[in-house]
């Protein structure tokens, strides 16, 4: 798969030098979105959330366990979050070469759209 990030013209983002996560994450609901092109027939949903659920965890871990007193219920956390995302993944039109998926952040959560048909 290709990918690309996009950035809102309006968000205070641009230019910017050593944003940091909390910056990001204030700055960025409804002004930024990752897009995800697929390029291979071998890519199928449960491939996909794999890989992202791989990358994602130990982020999402690090991003919610600021202490180690806090491990096990950032575990619980990062485990229910990657699973809502999962489950958009899977209950969407099967993946196939040229599939445009972009994931929306906004205030609320997550968007995962696919192609024009598909939004969760």
């Amino acid at each position: 798969y290709a990918v690309g990030l996009y950035l809102d013209h309006g968000s205070k983002l641009w230019g910017a030098a050593g944003v940091k996560a909390e910056g990001l994450l204030k700055e960025a609901p409804g002004k930024v979105a990752l897009r995800l092109v697929i390029t291979s027939s071998m890519a199928t949903q449960a491939r996909l959330v794999a890989a992202l659920r791989e990358s994602l965890q130990p982020r999402l871990l690090a991003a919610l366990s600021p202490s180690s007193a806090g491990e096990a219920e950032a575990g619980e956390k990062a485990d229910e979050l990657l699973e809502s995302f999962g489950s958009s993944l899977t209950h969407g039109p099967p993946l196939k070469p040229s599939a445009a998926l972009v994931f929306v952040l906004a205030t609320s959560g997550v968007e995962v759209h696919i192609d024009d048909s598909y939004k969760a």
